[in-house]
């Protein structure tokens, strides 16, 4: 199950390098596709968490910039199960739609 969310992370990623606008350049990074995933928890709109796992810090990075997320709960390594909801939720950030609107759980 990772490995297909990272798979399908990985080639939205590299959509998204082609589809977004210059509004997105500064969110644009050179991300390695080394895999050192991250965990992080991230909260729609309707105030339901999810924990997502990303491929690595970079993209995770380029997540929150997209979303204009200052800071959210993060832990190393993948998360333990991987919902649904995480493939739409890095979908829509990196193609850069704004069907959902994701607030972070902030860390003290």
């Amino acid at each position: 199950m990772h490995f297909v969310t990272v798979c399908i992370i990985l080639l939205l990623s590299v959509f998204f390098c082609f589809v977004t606008g210059d509004d997105l350049t500064n969110c644009m990074k050179a991300c390695h596709i080394e895999y050192e995933p991250v965990c992080a928890t991230i909260t729609n709109n309707e105030g339901k968490s999810f924990e997502c796992s990303f491929i690595n810090e970079c993209f995770l990075e380029e997540f929150m910039c997209v979303k204009d997320i200052k800071d959210l709960e993060k832990k190393p390594d993948a998360c333990s199960e991987d919902p649904p909801e995480c493939i739409d939720i890095v979908k829509d950030a990196l193609v850069g739609t704004d069907d959902n609107e994701f607030v972070p759980i902030v860390t003290p």
